[in-house]
């Protein structure tokens, strides 16, 4: 009865958050998303960093596999010993003004290039010229020169920049030095003076560095690429005048004894015999023309003469040599 007279006990209720549970809560929440949100941003500044210096690398790497291409390909006929050093087109030049970097000009004959014709013989020769020039921001830009005509004679010049196609802009170093036959790197070379006269390098190293940003001096490099010069200096005089080739005394001894073996009847005789032609040898074996487009150009300006002729020159198989 008394507990009925008096004032209702009041129960807790167990339903939603105090303040403190709540701030808790929301503090908690933003300590997460913070950590988050750094470790996201942290994880994007490192995928833009690394995708970025991959793509400097891969723009290093085409740079430098375009330069080592045309070395590669680098091809030099010797001057004659009798011809004026002045009219032989032929030529590798490499100069530069920072000897330490090595040549930041390079001039020279390669057979890299590809025909565009196939209805008609074409030759891949071309005359190429890389060189290192001041761009209109006076920023430092690498250009390529290509020419499929040799000049009637000696040319050092290089060509206009304006004449030349931007290969890569904001360089920040480019050189090239080059190995000679002792074992020693130089960075000049001028094969028609007389200490490397018709002589080429047996290889090259290329040196290329970039600027990270155009606004500040930080470098991207430098990119190193060796590449060896295959293709040794061609002489055709000596080809054209070795044993069993027109005109050797091989060939006049050759020919000496067939007119003993004939009874004396002399030179004109034995070369009034029916032999097999060089237009006739080639058509019996498609694959026996030379590579070398000057020796494919004597080889065609003859294709009446015999084939034996030719014995010094090209393989010549049994069944033309009659």
């Amino acid at each position: 009865m008394l507990q009925s007279i008096g004032s209702p006990r009041r129960e807790r209720s167990t339903h939603g958050f105090t303040l403190l549970e709540v701030l808790a809560v929301v503090l908690l929440t933003g300590v997460v998303m913070s950590v988050a949100i750094n470790f996201y941003l942290n994880l994007s500044k490192a995928s833009l960093a690394s995708m970025e210096g991959s793509q400097r690398a891969r723009r290093a790497a085409l740079l430098l596999d375009r330069v080592a291409r045309d070395l590669e390909a680098t091809v030099l006929v010797k001057k004659p010993p009798d011809m004026d050093p002045l009219a032989n087109p032929w030529l590798f030049l490499a100069e530069g003004d920072q000897t330490d970097a090595g040549a930041e000009r390079l001039k020279f004959v390669s057979r890299g290039r590809r025909p565009r014709s196939a209805s008609a013989p074409e030759s891949d020769l071309e005359m190429v010229t890389w060189t290192l020039e001041r761009g209109a921001n006076q920023d430092l830009e690498l250009r390529r020169w290509s020419s499929p005509v040799l000049p009637a004679g000696l040319d050092r010049r290089f060509p206009r920049p304006e004449d030349t196609d931007l290969v890569a802009g904001g360089v920040a170093e480019f050189g090239v030095r080059l190995l000679d036959d002792k074992g020693e790197w130089v960075t000049r070379w001028d094969s028609s003076t007389i200490a490397a006269s018709s002589e080429l390098p047996v290889a090259a190293e290329i040196r290329v560095s970039f600027y990270l940003r155009p606004d500040t001096q930080e470098l991207d490099g430098p990119y190193l690429r060796r590449v060896l010069l295959p293709l040794r200096p061609l002489d055709l005089q000596q080809q054209l005048s070795g044993p069993g080739a027109p005109g050797s005394q091989e060939q006049g001894k050759d020919e000496d004894k067939q007119n003993q073996d004939n009874g004396g009847t002399g030179k004109q005789a034995s070369k009034q015999q029916s032999c097999v032609t060089v237009g006739e040898c080639l058509a019996r074996h498609p694959g026996l023309a030379p590579a070398d487009p000057q020796i494919q150009a004597v080889i065609n300006g003859s294709l009446g003469a015999c084939a034996s002729d030719f014995a010094g020159v090209a393989p010549v198989p049994s069944d033309c040599l009659q």
